[in-house]
């Protein structure tokens, strides 16, 4: 048996700092309650109990909580807890994924570490031995982690069986469908002996365990834990230390059955059978014998195993009484070395001994402390250590001792600056993010105005850089970036800061140089440094940048104008096509105002359906009969004002509403062709533009086909007219879009031919009905020599291709008579028809001259 003390020495294994919290009266907590005893679990009553529960109850009794607790399985107590469903849930380990997703107090509950439990004819000393063996471990849990990861290292892989409870791991191992059981050290200690398992010398992951919270959810109790924790953990004769103890050791119950104290209480009134029962006693005492000689073995494993080292010190010379043997596996240190004089101060780091030194001598006022500093450890690694001292008084003829822990936090340091460097940091560029810009940037504005001096703040956007992720994939877009970041620090050393603010954004606060001269100069070769060809993965691509500058003070007195400025004057760089820059003028101001309000007006015009139809009719040119109307989208407000299309279609366009108005004129124009249908006036076709966006989802054929259905519209007298525009986005996916359009029995027009670049290749593989000629070509035939000879060569074009030609704008008779003799039969324009109404009927023939005379040539 162990000496009393160690209990002592086993109670300040998981002592902490004390941080303050103040409770929350009356208020309901939902507990999560899932089996692992003896940390949390249900009884045989029905109730929660364990070392969590008990401080829970205590503290809850103090703070006048109401628990609610929700029985569920592990992974289902996680989800609730990240859900919202769930306020607490116990026994929670602490890792960088947990903290993404929970909260946690700071002062652990308890300190905990997982172990290898096996039968004992299993011969399992180090985790070669555990290669080919099946392990069974708890589903989601770290340990389950944990092995999956080192299992990869072992030359013969383990075999995991994923159980639901701890009680199935260790069931599955006893009846021999596994060979070895993964689980924490608290349960495996209270359960593993009553299956026949017993612990091997594998142990890993050591950890603290912790109540956890919603991330973000903004209550106090987890402040008021800690303030508990940290009231308890100075008293040896709280509830704490208690509830820890018979954590840690099997209860007297599993030591003297129940029907041994029967026995007992028939022997006293049986004194018939004294010799048998005294018989029977000694056999009984024997068994608690070797039982009470097993929790002694369990206590100085776990003295040998723990992530903490324990010690005592000489109080009058502070020198190692005795230092837990695992002092050598987690430091390195012999005991040897470690009970040499000045040992101690020759380990600390040399910044950190007067102060460690001042604590200490604190201890003897104050009875207890805790400290932080930096330790090189038997390699010469440099560990931030956290030691705890009490010092407990001479008693019962006792001397007075100081018994203290040592717990390497490296680890824990070391997460917390990752997770500090991911808060403030872009990972994929090491560049600030927009955390640590807003911060900077007030501090630079700050300075500037403390000796009147400017600021340049640079947005920059690069321009199509979604293309390079979706086609090349977000490898090759990570490494645009990182070389984009390059740049901008190459062309711009002396920039105060350079930041990575969002996908593709980046912003520059500089100094100097301010006036126009050098600024143009260094926008200038911003923009030229990132155009030269960034190589990746096998090609050379062309970055470019659409850029936004402001100056401090002049475009605005505070960070959140002077980053609104250079917002605007980057999208009015984007709107100019990018690849330059463009510095702030207050009628951008005025200009995104007015954009702003008029997208609101179209939203609501929209919702409230204030757009309404106009039609275009088309007609022969030989001899006037209607061919055909062009549904034309007009918005008209409530107040009788008109606004231009080309106002609110590029708005609608850049804003995504474009797709809700395509929908609607698709599905108005079949509507207003069945009505005609249904008067008795019959329109033979009706045309209908759609914008390129359309073309980019392949659902548009089965939008097109469900409107047709709705008004009983035959597919060939519906015309979709599409601009060269469809096809540069992704040629592939519009061509098929098409393609199903054509099977669906829709006819196809090519709108606006000959305004821009055509690719003839391609317009040889679209399935199209009809060209339309650009109005820009029409306007100027009888001026223009060239015009006429390229609208020859179109029709000639269409005619090889056997496609109907449309001309559109014809204003004079000369137009329509050089149209028709050239060989184009269909037109329209204001000198055949204006727009009509949806509710007027078009004429069947329109009354225009029967001999046109064409210009001369």
């Amino acid at each position: 048996m162990l000496p009393g003390r160690c209990c002592a020495i086993i109670g300040i294994l998981l002592m902490t700092l004390s941080v303050h919290g103040h409770g929350t009266d009356g208020s309901l907590v939902r507990v999560g309650v899932y089996e692992n005893s003896p940390k949390v679990y249900t009884d045989e009553a029905g109730r929660p109990a364990g070392l969590f529960i008990e401080l829970l109850q205590r503290m809850a009794a103090g703070e006048r909580w109401q628990i609610e607790y929700v029985s569920c399985e592990w992974r289902e107590c996680l989800q609730q807890l990240a859900d919202g469903r769930l306020d607490l849930m116990p026994d929670v380990a602490m890792t960088p994924d947990r903290l993404a997703h929970f909260e946690f107090h700071d002062v652990p509950v308890a300190h905990a570490w997982s172990q290898i439990y096996s039968r004992p004819e299993l011969s399992v000393r180090d985790w070669p031995d555990l290669g080919g063996k099946r392990v069974a471990v708890l589903d989601g849990s770290v340990q389950q982690r944990f092995l999956i990861r080192r299992s990869d290292e072992l030359e013969a892989q383990i075999d995991l069986l994923a159980l639901d409870s701890m009680d199935k791991v260790l069931e599955k191992t006893a009846a021999g469908r596994t060979d070895a059981a993964a689980t924490n050290n608290f349960f495996g200690a209270r359960h593993g002996p009553a299956h026949g398992l017993v612990d091997t010398a594998i142990t890993f992951d050591q950890t603290s365990l912790y109540f956890a919270a919603p991330a973000k959810s903004n209550n106090d109790h987890l402040d008021t834990i800690d303030r508990y924790l940290h009231q308890w953990k100075a008293d040896p004769d709280s509830p704490y230390f208690a509830a820890l103890l018979a954590a840690s050791i099997p209860s007297r119950e599993q030591v003297v059955p129940v029907w041994t104290r029967v026995a007992l209480g028939i022997t006293v009134i049986a004194v018939a059978f004294l010799s048998w029962l005294a018989w029977r006693l000694r056999d009984r005492l024997r068994l608690q014998s070797f039982r009470l000689h097993r929790s002694s073995r369990q206590l100085e494993h776990l003295l040998s195993s723990s992530p903490v080292v324990l010690y005592t010190l000489d109080p009058r010379q502070s020198h190692p009484r005795w230092v837990s043997a695992n002092m050598e596996r987690l430091l390195g240190f012999e005991m040897k070395s470690v009970m040499e004089p000045g040992w101690w101060e020759r380990q600390i780091h040399p910044d950190d001994l007067v102060g460690a030194r001042k604590q200490n001598q604190d201890l003897y006022e104050e009875g207890h402390i805790v400290q932080e500093y930096r330790f090189h450890d038997a390699h010469g690694r440099v560990r931030n250590i956290r030691d705890e001292r009490r010092l407990v008084p001479a008693a019962g003829g006792h001397e007075a001792m100081v018994i203290g822990s040592w717990t390497d936090l490296t680890d824990e340091h070391k997460r917390r600056d990752q997770l500090r460097y991911l808060a403030y940091y872009d990972p994929r560029t090491g560049l600030p993010n927009r955390a640590t810009l807003e911060e900077s940037l007030s501090k630079s504005l700050q300075r500037a105005r403390d000796s009147t001096q400017q600021r340049l703040v640079i947005l920059l956007d690069l321009d199509r850089f979604k293309n390079i992720n979706d086609t090349l994939g977000t490898v090759a877009g990570d490494k645009v970036l990182h070389e984009v970041a390059a740049r901008l620090k190459k062309a711009c050393p002396h920039a105060e800061t350079v930041a990575r603010i969002g996908s593709d954004e980046f912003c520059l606060v500089v100094a100097h140089p301010i006036d126009e001269a050098s600024r143009r100069e260094l926008l200038d070769g911003i923009t030229a440094a990132l155009e030269s060809t960034v190589p990746v993965l096998g090609h050379d691509l062309i970055v470019t940048a659409s850029i936004g500058v402001a100056v401090f003070p002049k475009h605005g007195d505070t960070r959140e104008q002077i980053l609104a400025a250079a917002e605007l004057a980057l999208q009015e760089a984007r709107r100019c096509g990018g690849g330059d820059w463009a510095l702030y003028r207050p009628q951008l101001g005025e200009k995104m105002t007015h954009r702003l309000f008029l997208e609101r007006d179209l939203r609501q015009a929209i919702d409230e359906n204030e757009l309404t139809l106009h039609f275009q009719p088309q007609y022969r040119l030989d001899d006037g009969r209607l061919w055909g109307v062009e549904a034309l989208v007009r918005w008209r407000r409530p107040g009788g004002a008109t606004v231009a299309p080309g106002e609110f279609i590029p708005l609608a366009e850049e804003t995504g509403l474009i797709t809700r108005i395509d929908r609607w004129v698709m599905n108005e124009a079949c509507r207003q062709l069945a009505a005609w249908d249904q008067s008795g006036h019959r329109v033979p076709r009706i045309s209908v533009n759609l914008s390129a966006r359309e073309f980019e989802s392949e659902a548009l054929p089965d939008m097109v086909r469900k409107v047709l259905s709705d008004h009983a519209i035959d597919p060939a007298r519906v015309e979709i007219e599409i601009t060269e525009t469809v096809l540069m986005q992704n040629p592939d996916l519009a061509l098929k879009v098409l393609q199903r359009l054509e099977v669906l029995g829709a006819k196809l027009c090519m709108d606006d031919f000959g305004s821009g670049y055509s690719n003839l290749a391609l317009l040889y593989r679209l399935p199209l009905h009809q060209l339309k000629i650009d109005q820009s070509l029409i306007q100027e035939i009888a001026t223009s020599r060239h015009n006429r000879s390229i609208i020859r060569a179109i029709i000639a074009l269409a005619q090889a291709l056997d496609l109907e030609m449309v001309a559109e704008g014809i204003e004079t008779e000369v137009q329509r008579g050089f149209l028709l003799k050239a060989g184009c039969q269909i037109g329209q324009g204001f000198l055949l028809s204006r727009p009509i109404p949806g509710d007027t009927a078009p004429p069947d023939r329109h009354s225009g001259a029967s001999s046109p005379r064409p210009p001369s040539e």
